[in-house]
């Protein structure tokens, strides 16, 4: 990973609903990490941050377009 190149920018809406549908398929944290070009602990903190909330599920569901790769 040494060549890899982090924004370091706040994460967006479709890189949230990405990190939710890597979730619900299964996916590890690096994985969806490397697909949303941010490191694996940014995605690790999202997940944490917002962990309590079951409506991000139908979110992630409801909005297909959105998560194509």
């Amino acid at each position: 990973m040494a060549n890899t190149k982090y924004d370091g920018k706040h994460l967006s809406t479709t890189q949230r609903i990405k990190i939710e549908k890597g979730l619900l398929d299964g996916e590890s944290l690096a994985s969806i990490a490397r697909k949303i070009t941010k490191h694996p602990s940014t995605v690790a903190k999202e997940i944490k941050k917002y962990r309590y909330f079951p409506e991000r599920e139908s979110l992630a569901r409801k909005l297909p377009c959105l998560l194509k790769k």
